[in-house]
């Protein structure tokens, strides 16, 4: 039976958790970096269109006041509405066989990244403060774009509050493959 957040277990798979990361306002490296970037870029494109206007329709005092203007605040709703309203729309589900992230898109597209659990995996608890941590299960090696080289995309569940309890299932799944025996999959206190 699927859930509100949309995912179906597959036949046999048992839904160990369910989270969300936390939603609300913080100042994390997102707001910083669109504040840092956006709001001189804003500031700075506003007073050259005043003392372009001042000066009269003039196309080439105009247009890159208005680019600088553009560029600076794309930047801080980049900051302040898309990275929140990303956080708002990603769900998280660990299945005895699997960790899986759901997002929604921007247009509605839903974005479904699964990946399976093995002993092999990799396994990291990132504690990150205000009682929030992250817990990378897996990693990818992705092609850089338009760059030479490649880089790792950790994959995991972010800004979660019960981080400790879901790193203690996920080792409790790799040492249950692994044949060890390692901490129940219930977690602490099962």
């Amino acid at each position: 039976m699927a859930e509100a957040d949309g995912f179906q277990p597959q036949e046999g798979e048992e839904v160990l958790w369910r989270g969300r990361p936390r939603t609300g306002f913080r100042w994390g490296l997102p707001q910083i970096a669109s504040l840092i970037v956006g709001a001189p870029s804003l500031l700075g494109g506003l007073w050259m269109l005043a003392g372009a206007l001042q000066a009269g329709p003039d196309l080439f005092l105009t247009l890159p006041a208005l680019v600088a203007s553009g560029f600076g605040g794309a930047a801080l709703l980049a900051g302040f509405w898309y990275e929140p309203r990303r956080r708002a729309g990603t769900r998280y589900v660990l299945t005895d066989r699997r960790g899986v992230v759901i997002r929604d898109g921007p247009l509605g597209r839903r974005q479904v990244i699964a990946r399976e659990i093995r002993a092999d995996s990799p396994l990291d608890l990132v504690e990150l403060g205000e009682g929030l941590g992250a817990v990378w299960f897996h990693k990818d090696r992705v092609r850089r774009a338009g760059e030479p080289g490649w880089r790792t995309v950790f994959i995991g569940f972010e800004q979660i509050e019960d981080a400790g309890r879901v790193y203690m299932i996920l080792q409790g799944l790799r040492d249950a493959q692994a044949g060890g025996d390692g901490p129940s999959a219930a977690g602490p206190g099962a």
